[in-house]
């Protein structure tokens, strides 16, 4: 037995509905925005010359593994972003294989992301290590864009489906199978007469009569 277009129609919507889908959709983008934040509090970090103002790692110092006071204040709170990050982009992982919606494509792109992070977050440890050497920290800046570029990308890919028609044609040009079937319902809306019958065939206008039925 075929599948009747209503069922094809509400099969996205469906998805859409999945709590595991959307918050993909959802941690895919706070992901994106807190790597943009990182990279930012990185750069602040350098630029002040902070990048050796905790002597440890992960933690500050030995004995005040968290210290937001004073000239670590900025390094610390870098840190802890780079910590949030890693932990929603894991999360992000997690869920990209937990959600029956998320394609194989992203899927890949989530494992990406994690490795860049893990990645990232090493080398974090390294520029302690070596005070600050320039090809680590130029390395630790490359894998955060790397990271920022990934998830930026997984948010763009996982929600472009779900946008309206409009905006579809406005990045790409072209529509998905969703946005077709959103513009269609958004045409016939405003034509009733003209509504697809049940069988995807619009329903003809009956002619006006003639001069010579009259």
């Amino acid at each position: 037995m075929g599948v009747s277009p209503a069922t094809e129609d509400e099969e996205p919507l469906a998805r859409a509905r999945d709590p595991r889908e959307r918050g993909f959709r959802y941690l895919a983008l706070c992901m994106a925005a807190l790597a943009y934040l990182t990279i930012v509090l990185g750069a602040g970090v350098t630029f002040t010359g902070g990048s050796l103002s905790c002597p440890d790692w992960p933690g500050c110092t030995t004995s005040a593994p968290v210290l937001l006071a004073g000239d670590h204040t900025l390094e610390m709170s870098h840190r802890l972003a780079a910590f949030a990050l890693a932990l929603g982009t894991f999360g992000l992982l997690l869920l990209a294989y937990m959600a029956p919606g998320v394609r194989a494509g992203i899927r890949r792109l989530t494992a990406l992301a994690a490795g860049s992070v893990l990645a990232q977050a090493l080398v974090g440890g390294v520029i302690i290590f070596t005070k600050a050497a320039l090809v680590v920290v130029v390395l630790h800046l490359a894998l955060a864009t790397l990271l920022f570029g990934v998830l930026l990308l997984i948010s763009t890919l996982s929600s472009f489906p779900y946008l309206s028609p409009r905006w579809q044609k406005a990045l790409v040009g072209a529509l998905t199978p969703e946005g077709r079937a959103k513009e269609e319902a958004e045409h016939w809306q405003g034509s009733p007469k003209n509504a697809p019958s049940l069988d995807g065939d619009p329903t003809p206008t009956p002619p006006p009569p003639s001069a010579s039925d009259a």
